[in-house]
């Protein structure tokens, strides 16, 4: 099944519970649910991806300091932005 279709079923199956409140709130608060775990999911992976960032950027600055590599002045640095 495609998100579309998916999309498609959800809606007709809210259309069936539109007109009782109680339920609707069970719903809401059920898919509130999913939208804070992805919320919280996505900030965990930019979390990650930053301190690999950080992590690798230290490395690169310890081959550096070892002779291993060679760096680059920070001004032709920021040139390259």
């Amino acid at each position: 099944m495609t998100t579309l279709q998916l999309n498609a079923q959800l809606l007709r199956a809210l259309g069936e519970i539109a007109d009782d409140k109680d339920i609707v709130k069970q719903v809401l608060d059920f898919v509130n649910g999913f939208v804070e775990k992805k919320r919280q999911n996505a900030q965990a992976k930019q979390k990650q991806k930053t301190l690999d960032e950080i992590n690798q950027s230290f490395a690169e600055l310890k081959q550096i300091k070892l002779g291993k590599a060679k760096g680059i002045p920070l001004e032709e640095a920021l040139n390259e932005l």
